[in-house]
């Protein structure tokens, strides 16, 4: 890590993927809901947008990651060369190196395709807070908002939900502040409680719109970890296995977090069970 290159990636590769990790387990959390995701997402958006202000910063860093590190770019003291049109006396601008070739041409390149993408994957999420971001936020809103928010989600949901929503929210939300008067509430915490009060059949449609908001997963990060699982389940000493079996297998390892809180004391008899020897008494 002798070039100031590789220490200045090192650095802005700590940081970044600092907050990426501690954002995507923020993400995977069992009790998160869209909006919150949204949020977060939106959060890392503006960090990433920053980072492009903080060059000179992340480079007074990296400086000092160690005294072999060098003090300057690789190209810096490489002759500027300037190049002329063909049949023009008109010459070009010089083309760049060292410090601002570096900064131009990787980071600032590095920094906004991380935002592009960023971006890209949010937008979904963007989309369906529009339609259920009021549920989260039904003490602060006023009965005309709340009404047309309500209005909007039955048009979406049309199979799933009556219109007489808006006329259940006008009873609910007075009496979920009653309720609960200071206390901050989540999705998932206005959802049990509804279920433990045994108040779902008195607004029903309210309990199926919050269903239906919860139900909706957060992370759609699923498919490299789970191809990954699939490569170490099914290797070549393997290639005759039943799909079946390579489904249980994948799921086993794919859930792995899950599988170990789990106890096969019952199963482990059952399968003994059904697999032991049957006794022969003999007279």
């Amino acid at each position: 890590m002798e070039k100031l290159e590789i220490a200045f990636m090192t650095q802005f590769g700590h940081e970044v993927l600092d907050r990426f990790n501690k954002t995507s387990k923020f993400l995977q959390t069992v009790e998160l809901d869209l909006v919150t995701g949204d949020k977060m997402l939106q959060s890392l958006t503006e960090f990433i947008n920053e980072m492009r202000n903080k060059f000179d910063e992340i480079q007074k860093n990296a400086k000092k990651l160690g005294c072999f590190v060098s003090q300057h770019y690789s190209d810096e003291n490489k002759r500027i060369k300037r190049k002329k049109f063909p049949n023009s006396n008109v010459e070009t601008s010089p083309s760049l190196n060292g410090e601002e070739k570096f900064k131009i041409e990787s980071f600032h390149t590095m920094v906004d395709k991380l935002k592009m993408e960023i971006q890209k994957r949010s937008s979904a999420y963007s989309k369906i807070t529009e339609i259920f971001g009021f549920l989260t936020n039904l003490r602060e809103m006023n009965l005309k908002d709340i009404k047309k928010s309500a209005s909007k989600f039955v048009d979406f949901y049309t199979e799933d939900l009556e219109v007489t929503l808006a006329t259940e929210l006008e009873q609910f939300v007075p009496f979920l502040k009653s309720a609960h008067k200071d206390r901050k509430l989540s999705a998932l915490t206005i959802f049990k409680w509804m279920s433990d009060s045994e108040i779902t059949s008195i607004f029903p449609n309210v309990y199926i719109a919050y269903r239906l908001f919860l139900t909706i997963p957060i992370t759609n990060c699923e498919a490299e970890p789970s191809f990954s699982t699939l490569a170490r389940v099914k290797s070549e000493l393997r290639s005759t296995m039943s799909d079946k079996r390579l489904t249980g297998l994948s799921l086993l390892g794919i859930e792995k977090d899950l599988r170990k809180t789990l106890s096969f004391e019952d199963l482990i008899k059952e399968f003994a069970n059904a697999k032991a020897r049957k006794n022969f008494v003999f007279t």
